[in-house]
């Protein structure tokens, strides 16, 4: 059940710029989830940062970029980290 909301969350998300969400939207965050990427930490700054790679279409990256500026804007703290 928690994987159904964050997906559905997910989903909420990425809709105002990837129109085609009700056909394709697990498969988008599939492909989003299991793309390459690249993670960097800064330890004094207690970030990390994480590239991904280009998806396959240029729809979805636009909807890969809001979701990663979605996530940034959260400014989420990892419990126990601080």
């Amino acid at each position: 059940m928690l994987c159904y909301r964050a997906e559905c969350a997910l989903k909420i998300i990425i809709a105002p710029v990837y129109k085609n969400t009700e056909n394709d939207d697990r498969k988008l965050i599939q492909e989003i989830f299991t793309t390459d990427a690249d993670i960097a930490v800064d330890n004094h700054a207690h970030t990390f940062t994480v590239t991904l790679q280009t998806v396959s279409s240029s729809k979805l990256n636009e909807a890969a970029t809001k979701l990663c500026q979605v996530l940034t804007e959260m400014k989420t703290i990892y419990p126990c980290t601080q």
